[in-house]
């Protein structure tokens, strides 16, 4: 059951970080405000590092990793990087509950991807996929055209490409090194990279500023980065992967009721409709069932 409350409580901080960040967009660019939100939360997570110690799992003798452990790093960093930066820019366009949903995007377009990767790509993916990509019509699109969606929304459905092989990337890696090593390593690069552009596009970052934001920097880095990453481990420990999905997906039903409760955001009837069909979706696409296609894993990339 501890498994489960772990879990639980991490959906439950990752949902209401779309208020923080909502609050945070609106006085805060977004390369600053992610610079400054995975430094500090890297700094959460250090003392575990030498607590925890390295857990470096145990592969066969002639299985090579596909890239250093710095190249791991720099890539997780990367994708990090540009789905944050993109989810930040778009939900000071958006409501924080839609920018939950649409995040949650990643979590069908996962298995999609995966197929590349030698992962097998069942029924309940492709249906999951299809019916949450309804919801999102509903969500962003319903009473116009394409050209109509809100700026926000269509930005953040940009990051969840991102995601995507953000994760991928994640089960790569973390069969080669250790997870929190790789966490941390990639909040520093991720850092590194937003105050590089934050420099480049003339973001301004004064002391007043950070005294503004100072409560919604302190619940992304802290709670949302260290609580909450150290939580997801120590709650997929004990539990399937399909579960431990499940559970998670709630962060997107928490971020909409953290934005009603906290901003007084509210959806319209279609709006509702697009969240119903997007949660409907999301947690098809994690249920069991028949393999429809399977890549021959011999000719899986290295």
């Amino acid at each position: 059951m501890r498994y489960r409350i772990f879990l639980f409580i991490t959906a439950l901080v990752w949902g209401c970080a779309f208020v923080a960040q909502r609050i945070g967009a609106e006085f805060m660019g977004p390369f600053a405000f992610n610079g400054l939100r995975f430094w500090f939360g890297a700094l959460t997570l250090l003392p575990l590092t030498f607590l925890s110690g390295s857990e470096k799992p145990t592969l066969p003798k002639k299985e090579r990793p596909p890239v250093s452990l710095k190249g791991a790093i720099c890539i997780l960093g990367f994708f990090l990087f540009t789905g944050a930066a993109l989810q930040q820019f778009g939900i000071a366009y958006t409501t924080a509950g839609k920018s939950g949903f649409i995040s949650a995007l990643y979590i069908v377009c996962v298995p999609v991807a995966g197929i590349y990767f030698g992962n097998a790509l069942r029924l309940t993916h492709l249906i999951g996929c299809a019916v949450a990509m309804a919801g999102t019509y509903f969500l962003s699109v319903y009473g116009g055209g394409l050209e109509d969606i809100n700026l926000g929304d269509a930005v953040t459905l940009a990051g969840v490409f991102f995601w995507t092989f953000h994760i991928i990337s994640i089960s790569i890696f973390v069969r080669y090194y250790d997870g929190l090593r790789l966490a941390v390593g990639q909040f520093i690069v991720c850092g590194f990279f937003n105050f590089i552009a934050m420099f480049i596009v003339g973001e301004p970052l004064t002391v007043d500023i950070i005294r503004t934001v100072a409560w919604p920097l302190a619940y992304c880095a802290v709670f949302s980065t260290g609580v909450g990453f150290t939580l997801q481990i120590l709650g997929q420990k004990g539990l399937s992967p399909t579960e431990a999905s499940l559970i998670g997906s709630l962060e997107m039903i928490f971020s909409l009721m953290a934005g009603y409760v906290y901003l007084g955001e509210q959806l319209t009837t279609a709006e509702l409709f697009g969240a119903v069909l997007m949660t409907f979706g999301i947690v098809t696409a994690q249920l069991p069932s028949r393999v429809i296609c399977e890549r021959n894993r011999a000719h899986k990339p290295s």
